[in-house]
């Protein structure tokens, strides 16, 4: 093997990856979702139990996360890399967040608890209280798994912020 190949081989891996994402694939490497291939599908009005496509907007939750690493630089506006989390509320909706757990519209959400403190100590500033979605915004959070940062910490998205709905192509398998 010569010295160029490992050069050519990467430049045609990051090539191919720069292509994908261009027609609508993305990569999930948190563990709000499987981590995996999804595809952008379309940007329909999203319904709850959609996973969506989202650039986080430019405010202090989202600036904190980027500095703490819970998310990464990206293409999106602000440096912040696209985030992929499921809808569970929308226009309307009534979210009631206590400290063990989260209901929309009086339904429970399993293992929905919000975290006070992330896993290196730090304040994380979940909200409390009853929020009732406004128009044009979602809640948007990981049924996945309890630790995501999503809507628990960060508030309702508004849908001008929404990429498109994504579907998993090639995703890890783990039992949930």
């Amino acid at each position: 093997m010569n010295r160029l190949t490992p050069w050519l081989i990467g430049g045609a891996l990051l090539s191919s990856l720069f292509i994908a994402w261009q027609v609508g694939f993305i990569i999930n490497t948190t563990s709000s979702l499987p981590r995996g291939l999804w595809y952008v599908i379309d940007h329909a009005s999203p319904h709850p139990g959609d996973v969506v496509v989202f650039c986080p907007p430019n405010r202090t939750a989202f600036q904190r996360a980027r500095e703490r690493g819970y998310i990464g630089g990206g293409r999106c506006p602000g440096n912040y890399e696209m985030m992929l989390k499921p809808v569970v509320a929308v226009a309307g909706d009534r979210v009631v967040v206590k400290p063990a757990a989260v209901a929309v519209n009086g339904r429970l959400i399993i293992d929905s608890g919000s975290q006070d403190y992330d896993t290196a100590g730090r304040p994380l500033f979940p909200l409390r209280g009853t929020v009732i979605i406004p128009p044009h915004h979602l809640w948007l959070m990981s049924t996945w798994s309890s630790r995501s940062y999503d809507s628990r910490y960060f508030g309702p998205v508004d849908a001008h912020h929404i990429i498109g709905r994504a579907v998993p192509i090639l995703t890890e398998a783990v039992a949930h």
